[in-house]
């Protein structure tokens, strides 16, 4: 069934199987999840799991038995309270790493606080780690003004002198997405609602898909170092635990706790799910561990322990990279539905509240990821002095960095960005629709301005001649009102004509050429012998008067501020007045009218051809030097240019239909009186003048 599915489809996620059955998210260059892992082998479980009920994973690792190569586990699920306080009273060795895994237990955490002293009850002698109890008690994300606030601590390396151990602890909140059971909830009524992100459903339409909620996390470490001194009486420091026999009350070995917590309360749904590839992978830690070369420098059962701890503490934050990746998977999905919804109507700012929204998620993915990489380099600094052993340097969470500063890169670049640009595209469109709109309405009004202009003269007279005055008193015939009125109108359209042409001429100059060149070639191609790709030809003689006039016209109107606009311009963009596109339609109809006279072809022909015949029979001309140059030189030398234009009056070429044209200027002799010298520079065949220089005699 699964081959059945499009790639683009698939799930990328293997955290969960909340997460495996969401297929609406289309896979990206994506975190690797265990491809560089060896693949734990199959463990056996020996009674069924509930997946609500609180749960306690308990793996000791125990040091080699003589006559054995490998370290032996023993794992063992805990869903009461008696029997996680009959584990932690077992006795181990020095050297032995015991592993818990806490699932959604209150109960359980409240045990672990007490038998390892995370309470905050002496915090004066510096020997817990200040807010760790608070912040492992409190399972769900603290709130701030009724949203969640996502939040990433680190507690840094201390030592118990009196216990003689080292310990340090970071506490994580991160997202985790679900798949919504009801398309239309939301689940925003729950404390840990973070944001919903859209999907694609079964029939590829896209809907609410997924509900992203905040959870939290705690990591706790412990290492067992016979190196530690305890303080004397002279180091002025207060012995926390002065009638309590230490060994009896806590637990003082080499342990890692994680406290795991779901939004749901399932084991399943937690930061490593139940039963899962890495618990199971924990189980046998050992046996990956001996397939390869040990890391530890230190070897032996402490190095093996410390190896123990850094392959624990590297796959818990694998796990949140997991999170994070299956996270931003969805949410580049939720990005592209949201880009096709706003590229088919760039300019409807209604979808501008979504687009803040979606940047407010994005500015908490920010954020969250800067905590967690910070707490990477701080824990990276506490486990490297953990044993106190930094020969080990580099080596612990030493692949977190880079998967964090990659998905941190993927944050900015597929969310951000993209989100970013989405704003900037409907801005920008909204504000060319509104400009469109605030000419149109600019139109009207310098329209509406210059009616009032136009009838202005015929308000003034109806009131002047209205007035109460002697002048008035006879009543004179309704005739001097039109006598007066017409003159005066007329006055004012010429003013109102003279100064419109003023200003368009001024505004439209510097851009009409360009505005224009599409109607010009449009008209080359239909008639060429009276349209070039920059207007009207120069010499043209139409056949008879009503196609000298249209001519005539359409010169006029093809120069100066009348230009009209290219026909492909759209009815929004035509310019203003209907002159103007009167004027366009003219020159289109009467192009394909005008009849040129039958000379005018053959005349067209031949000096084309006599062109022809010059450029290639003469010579190219070279010029050696200008008059003016030689004046430069000096006085000693002397020069006589003389140049003779090929006109009408000088017996230049003829044809049989007569004249041809004057062509350019031709050298009549040239008389150099000194030597010649300059550059020599070639000109065209259509060259103008030619010099030869002679030397002196």
């Amino acid at each position: 069934m699964a081959s059945q599915v499009p790639l683009s489809r698939r799930s990328t996620a293997t955290t969960g199987s909340t997460i495996d059955e969401f297929g609406g998210v289309k896979p990206r260059l994506s975190l690797p999840k265990k491809g560089d892992r060896d693949r734990s082998p199959a463990v056996d479980w020996k009674q069924d799991i509930h997946p609500m009920q609180p749960r306690c994973l308990v793996i000791n690792y125990k040091e080699k038995e003589p006559g054995q190569d490998k370290r032996r586990t023993e794992a063992v699920e805990v869903y009461d309270i008696t029997t996680l306080k009959r584990e932690c009273r077992r006795k181990r060795t020095p050297n032995e790493l015991r592993f818990f895994h806490v699932q959604n237990w209150s109960e359980g955490t409240r045990y672990l606080i007490h038998k390892f002293e995370l309470r905050g009850e002496h915090e004066d002698n510096l020997t817990v780690l200040p807010g760790f109890n608070k912040w492992i008690t409190k399972a769900k994300p603290s709130r701030r003004a009724g949203k969640p606030l996502l939040e990433a601590k680190t507690f840094k390396l201390l030592t118990d002198p009196w216990r003689q151990i080292n310990k340090c602890a970071v506490g994580l909140d991160f997202l985790k997405r679900y798949k919504c059971s009801d398309y239309s909830n939301q689940e925003m009524s729950k404390a840990t609602w973070v944001t919903g992100l859209q999907g694609y459903d079964d029939t590829d339409n896209p809907v609410l898909h997924s509900n992203v909620f905040g959870q939290r996390m705690a990591m706790y470490v412990q290492f067992a170092s016979t190196d530690v001194e305890t303080p004397g009486e002279d180091m002025h420091m207060k012995n926390p635990y002065p009638d309590v026999p230490l060994e009896q009350v806590y637990d003082n070995g080499n342990t890692v706790i994680l406290f795991d917590n779901s939004h749901t309360g399932s084991c399943q749904d937690t930061l490593v799910p139940a039963r899962g590839e890495l618990e199971a992978r924990w189980r046998r830690l050992p046996w990956h561990i001996s397939s390869r070369s040990p890391t530890s420098p230190g070897g032996g059962e402490k190095g093996l322990t410390s190896d123990c701890m850094r392959e624990i503490t590297q796959d818990i934050f694998k796990a949140i990279a997991n999170v994070w990746d299956d996270l931003l998977d969805a949410s580049w999905e939720h990005v592209s539905i949201l880009e096709d919804k706003i590229f088919e109507h760039p300019a409807d700012e209604s979808r501008a509240p979504e687009l803040w929204r979606n940047s407010a998620k994005w500015l908490v993915y920010e954020k969250l990821m800067y905590g967690h990489q910070d707490a990477i380099l701080d824990m990276q600094q506490h486990l490297v002095r953990l044993d106190n052993d930094t020969s080990d340097e580099g080596m612990w969470l030493r692949e977190s960095p880079t998967d964090f500063e990659r998905l941190a890169n993927l944050i900015e670049e597929d969310l951000v960005k993209r989100t970013q640009n989405l704003s900037e595209l409907m801005y920008k469109s909204v504000g060319i629709r509104d400009s469109r709109e605030s000419l149109r309405l600019g139109a009207s009004m310098w329209r509406l301005s210059w009616i009032t202009f136009i009838f202005l003269p015929l308000t003034f007279l109806t009131s002047f001649l209205g007035m109460n005055v002697d002048t008035f008193r006879d009543n004179p015939p309704i005739k001097w009102y039109f006598i007066s009125a017409v003159p005066f109108m007329l006055l004012v359209l010429i003013f109102w004509y003279l100064l419109k042409h003023w200003f368009a001429k001024s505004r439209q100059m510097p851009l009409q050429r360009g505005a224009y060149e599409a109607l010009f070639t449009e008209l080359q191609t239909q008639r060429s012998e009276l349209w070039t790709r920059t207007g009207p030809k120069d010499i043209v003689h139409p056949a008879d008067r009503m196609s000298r006039i249209k001519w005539h016209l359409i010169r006029r109107w093809t120069t100066g501020d009348a230009i009209p606009r290219a026909s492909g311009v759209g009815q929004e963009d035509e310019p203003i007045g209907q002159w103007n596109r009167m004027k366009r339609y003219l020159i289109q109809r009467w192009t394909n009218e005008i009849e040129l006279a039958p000379m005018d072809a053959d005349l067209e022909a031949g000096r084309a051809l006599i062109n022809a015949v010059v450029k290639t029979a003469l010579p190219p001309v070279v010029m050696i030097e200008s008059e003016t140059d030689v004046a430069e030189e000096g006085s000693e030398r002397n020069s006589r240019v003389m140049v003779e234009e090929i006109s009408e009056d000088n017996n230049g070429l003829m044809t049989d239909e007569g004249p041809v044209p004057p062509v350019g200027l031709g050298v009549k002799g040239v008389d150099w009186a000194a030597d010649t010298r300059g550059r020599v520079q070639e000109r065209g065949s259509e060259g103008v003048l030619r010099k030869e220089g002679k030397k002196n005699q």
